[in-house]
């Protein structure tokens, strides 16, 4: 359904060959963690995805990991919207194609089928999922695996987000997307947002081409247009968010100069002029996911430096540097959200 450009929420669809490829894949990536559980959700794609994403884990360690069902990980409901073509070549779906791209481009907002969920619901239906989650004395100290679905996964995560009005974080999850979070005492933070473990070339955005300024730029590409702006991309290549974020350059035709964020950490005076460009807070410029920002206790330190003592800090060491980098001729972009690219690119 996916690949047709159907809506599939509550509808029962079982995976592909291919989806169980990947879930596969990423199971094997996945090995060396001690999972003790799987939480899934009731619909057999979901299901079916966090039995083979733990199975090399189980085998590793030689046991059976038990799986829960809970239906509120189910993807969200859209009613009699359910199985409707939402792309411009079957486009079924009982309201103006402008009303309906809000799931993309406003989804806070989007009210969804009169007979199925808002975006809000589901944020309140997988919320009350992760409280309980978080706070169940029975799953304190284990290792949990939640398998669930685009949507709902972007509404489980919503609250624990850098900028919880952006619902899709520049794009819906692609498949067998891991988002790995420690919680403790009923505090969550991210260790690692949307890593995939399979080749990128086989992401697939089924909403894409729901974006009606998409269409547009495409169509200026092909009378040869593009952007006349060239850019400086400081970026760490293993990095996924970088990866992402060069394709969209190379994918919009904008002109990049890359830069490699350890080999050629950016100095002081560099870092200072970014920062005044950005408008951002300093501490937007910290790699606050990394090892080194979490080995070296930086959170701890922050408050007790002056702004140019972190701008020498950050200078000391890449890997401290929250990365991609845009640079422009006026303005400096940092991680990647493609709001912002579109926005200035």
């Amino acid at each position: 359904m996916n690949i047709e450009g159907r809506l599939q929420g509550r509808v029962d669809e079982p995976l592909l060959d291919s989806g169980r490829e990947l879930a596969r894949l990423t199971g094997e990536a996945l090995a060396d963690v001690p999972f003790d559980l799987v939480i899934t959700s009731p619909l057999s794609r979901a299901k079916e995805t966090g039995i083979l994403a733990v199975s090399a884990s189980a085998r590793k360690q030689g046991k059976e990991i038990p799986v829960i069902v809970d239906s509120r990980l189910m993807e969200i409901d859209w009613g009699s919207w359910e199985s409707c073509g939402c792309v411009p070549d079957n486009y079924s779906v009982p309201v103006s194609r402008e009303t309906y791209s809000r799931f993309i481009s406003d989804a806070i907002h989007f009210e969804g089928a009169p007979d199925g969920e808002s975006i809000r619901d589901v944020i309140r239906r997988t919320g009350e999922f992760y409280q309980d989650l978080i706070h169940s004395p029975a799953w304190q100290d284990k290792t949990i695996l939640v398998s669930t679905h685009g949507c709902a996964m972007r509404a489980l995560l919503n609250p624990l987000y850098d900028d919880p009005s952006d619902f899709w974080q520049s794009h819906v999850p692609y498949n067998c997307a891991v988002n790995i979070i420690e919680a403790d005492q009923g505090r969550s933070r991210f260790l690692a947002k949307d890593v995939i473990y399979y080749d990128e070339s086989l992401c697939f955005n089924p909403y894409k081409s729901l974006d009606d300024t998409e269409s547009e730029k495409d169509e200026s590409l092909e009378k040869g247009g593009g952007s006349a702006v060239k850019v400086l991309c400081v970026e760490y290549p293993k990095c996924t968010t970088c990866r992402k974020a060069k394709k969209w350059l190379t994918d919009h035709h904008v002109d990049f100069e890359d830069r490699h964020i350890v080999e050629d950490n950016p100095t002081i005076e560099e870092l200072r002029s970014w920062h005044e460009m950005s408008g951002l807070p300093l501490k937007r410029f910290f790699n606050t996911s990394g090892q080194a920002y979490r080995q070296n206790n930086i959170k701890d330190k922050l408050p007790g430096m002056t702004q140019e003592d972190q701008y020498a800090l950050l200078a000391t060491d890449g890997m401290l540097v929250k990365r991609p980098i845009i640079v422009g001729e006026d303005f400096v972009l940092v991680g990647f959200k493609e709001k912002e690219y579109e926005e200035k690119l």
